[in-house]
C-alpha cells in the first residue's frame, strides 16, 4: 500500500508507468513523493511530464555530491515558462532582485529563479510578468555575473 514521504530528488534507472517502461539507460533525476514495500512513486524531473510513475527502489538511489552539484539550484521549464527549481537542500532562491547590465544600464527587477552559479544563465520571473534571462555565466566575481558579451551586476533587495 502506497503511502505518502517527504518530497525528495533520487537518481533512477527502472521506471514503469502506465503507459510501460519508460526507464533510462544512465541514471536519471526524479523526484518522489510516496513510496510502498517495493517502489517509490514520482516522476521525472525532465521528459514528458507524466505522474504517478513506479521507481523501484533496487534501482533508485540518492544523489551523490557529484550529482547534488550539478542539479541543485537549476530551473526547470515548461515549454518557454519557468516551471519551478530543483532544491535538494532546502534553499530559498526565490528572492528579489535588481539585474543591471554593467556599460549597457538596462535593468530588470523580479524574482530570481535559481541559483548564480558558473555553467547556468541568471533566469529571473520580471516584476511586469515576463521571463528573462541571461546567456550563460561564465565567471561570478562578488554580485557581477560576466557571460560571453555581457556583464551583469545582481543586487539583492
Amino acid at each position: 500500500m502506497k503511502k505518502e514521504i517527504p518530497q525528495q530528488y533520487k537518481m533512477a534507472t527502472k521506471a514503469i508507468h502506465k503507459l510501460g517502461d519508460i526507464g533510462r539507460e544512465t541514471p536519471d533525476i526524479c523526484i518522489i513523493a510516496e513510496e510502498d514495500e517495493a517502489n517509490y512513486y514520482g516522476n521525472w524531473v525532465f521528459g514528458f511530464g507524466l505522474i504517478d510513475v513506479q521507481f523501484p527502489k533496487t534501482t533508485t538511489r540518492d544523489l551523490n555530491a557529484e550529482e547534488i552539484e550539478k542539479y541543485h539550484g537549476q530551473p526547470t521549464m515548461i515549454g518557454k515558462g519557468f516551471a519551478g527549481t530543483i532544491n535538494i537542500i532546502g534553499e530559498d532562491f526565490h528572492k528579489h532582485v535588481v539585474v543591471t547590465k554593467v556599460n549597457g544600464g538596462k535593468v530588470h527587477s523580479g524574482i530570481l529563479m535559481s541559483s548564480l552559479k558558473v555553467g547556468r544563465m541568471i533566469a529571473m520571473n520580471t516584476d511586469n510578468g515576463f521571463v528573462w534571462h541571461s546567456s550563460t555565466i561564465q565567471s561570478i566575481n562578488g554580485s557581477e555575473c560576466k557571460t560571453k558579451n555581457s556583464t551583469y551586476q545582481v543586487e539583492y533587495v
